[in-house]
């Protein structure tokens, strides 16, 4: 009995260090692969970040009972294209905007994709949200008047890939 009771104790020992070392090795495996994860995630993103620049895709379209405009941008765009700059300058004249700069508030929308990962889409959509922001306020509106905000995938004409700004007066 007690050879018995000495065998089990070894063995008992034993499978306590091995469990130990097992564990440990899982988790330094674990650890591994998540890095390996995350650094190619992070290679991704920035892949796709320095793809994105100036677009000839883009579009404006005037809402002019609304008081708004829609940017649809290319799915490589971020950025405001000259064209798309002059159409909004065009609309800020045509509505005399110009004169009523401190009465009028914008509510600038973006829409993230649902068809890209979510922080991706949601650094898309931001981008292209302010830049659209800076426009207007290269146009000499006050940054205060403007009412960012991003919301989940809106598909206006068959594209996620949009900013909105709505124009109200505020007297």
């Amino acid at each position: 009995v007690i050879m018995f009771v000495f065998f089990v104790m070894i063995v008992a020992t034993v499978l306590f260090f091995h469990i130990i070392i097992f564990k440990s090795q899982t988790k330094a495996y674990y650890e591994r692969a998540i890095q390996a994860v995350s650094q190619q995630s992070e290679a991704q993103i920035k892949q796709i970040q320095t793809e994105f620049a100036e677009s000839q895709e883009q579009k404006v379209e005037f809402n002019s009972e609304e008081m708004s405009l829609i940017v649809f941008f290319g799915k490589d765009s971020i950025s405001v294209n000259e064209v798309s700059l002059k159409l909004i300058k065009a609309f800020f004249e045509k509505h005399q905007l110009e004169n009523r700069k401190k009465t009028i508030t914008f509510k600038i929308v973006a829409s993230k994709s649902p068809q890209t990962l979510e922080p991706v889409a949601r650094k898309i959509a931001l981008a292209r949200m302010l830049n659209v922001r800076n426009v207007v306020i290269d146009y000499g509106f006050p940054a205060s008047s403007a009412d960012p905000k991003i919301i989940p995938g809106q598909e206006v004409q068959g594209s996620y890939d949009w900013v909105r700004i709505v124009i109200e007066d505020s007297k």
